[in-house]
């Protein structure tokens, strides 16, 4: 398995990218990083999920981008769901230079998934 991280936004939040053999999965991708994007391409990774810890922007924002280059589904708490319109609403404050839209996901269990 390796684990790579990547310091994204100007939060310099956290984002991973763990992988083992052609399979990964991207936690928390707060901004659209084209180092990863190229990352993912050069080693023909299969993104399998776009998990999110916790619903701020600079670990959601760039989740629907890398849902639609990837095919990923995104994942999230399900009790998180209520806290994204708010979130999304503050992006200017955040630094963000547009909206990323609302945030399409699928609620999250452990357990739930393989």
């Amino acid at each position: 398995m390796k684990i790579r991280m990547f310091p994204l936004s100007a939060y310099q939040a956290n984002c991973y990218l763990v992988s083992r053999e052609n399979e990964a999965i991207i936690i928390d991708p707060g901004e659209l990083s084209q180092e990863l994007v190229n990352i993912i391409e050069n080693e023909k990774l299969k993104i399998t999920h776009i998990l999110i810890t916790h619903i701020h922007l600079d670990h959601f924002y760039a989740a629907n981008k890398f849902a639609e280059l990837t095919g990923a589904q995104v994942y999230i708490s399900p009790d998180d769901g209520h806290l994204i319109q708010e979130e999304i609403d503050t992006w200017k404050e955040c630094m963000y230079s547009e909206s990323c839209g609302m945030l399409e996901y699928e609620p999250f269990l452990a357990g739930q998934h393989e």
